[in-house]
């Protein structure tokens, strides 16, 4: 079984869903912001625990970040390019990935 199977497996299988349920749109819009939300989180795990001044840094950058992924949403939902429907999830984490070791190969797995 190679990569491209598996990936057009998995994104069948993804596919399947209603796109009109609750959780279809909760997901899709966390997906078309990216990981700003995983981010967010974090920073707010950290403000619960801070000093003031740490909370107020913390604060910005958080809010700057929901801002952002919110921002980004928007501009990916009004502006952006229709998929189409063979493109696969799995191998364009792949390229990433591959890319990412190009530009940055100091940074180990």
């Amino acid at each position: 079984m190679n990569l491209d199977s598996i990936d057009k497996k998995i994104s069948a299988r993804i596919a399947t869903f209603d796109p009109n349920s609750v959780p279809f749109k909760i997901a899709a819009f966390c997906a078309h912001s990216g990981d700003s939300w995983f981010w967010c989180a974090v920073l707010f795990s950290f403000w619960l625990f801070a000093e003031d001044k740490t909370r107020q840094v913390l604060a910005f950058w958080g809010l700057s970040i929901a801002i952002t992924a919110v921002m980004i949403f928007f501009v990916k939902r009004f502006f952006g390019e229709k998929r189409r429907k063979d493109r696969g999830e799995v191998s364009t984490a792949g390229m990433i990935r591959i890319r990412f070791r190009l530009v940055t190969p100091y940074v180990p797995d």
